[in-house]
């Protein structure tokens, strides 16, 4: 358990250092940057190895939205423009 706090606060420093940016989905447990979709580790840290990201243009996207609060649904539209602003269906909502 200890474990965690270190994790957590290592992941801080990272993301300061590196300018770390990206959209956090809790209610889906996702972390959307530029790369993609990264899953929640366990402590609520995100996954940013390579083999764990999902391309936007590999996820439908009614079934993704239909997982998350109206909140986090939001803010994945802007995610989809900031980050995907090619992929059809970002077209298709005119974002």
């Amino acid at each position: 358990m200890a474990a965690a706090p270190i994790q957590l606060a290592k992941w801080a420093e990272d993301f300061k250092a590196n300018r770390l940016a990206g959209i956090l989905l809790s209610s889906v447990e996702s972390w959307l940057d530029e790369k993609g979709i990264h899953p929640l580790q366990d402590n609520g840290v995100p996954d940013l190895t390579k083999d764990m990201v999902t391309k936007y243009s590999e996820i439908e996207y009614i079934e993704f939205v239909s997982m998350m609060s109206s909140t986090d649904e939001r803010a994945y539209r802007t995610a989809l423009k900031q980050y995907a602003p090619n992929l059809r269906i970002t077209k298709a909502l005119k974002l």
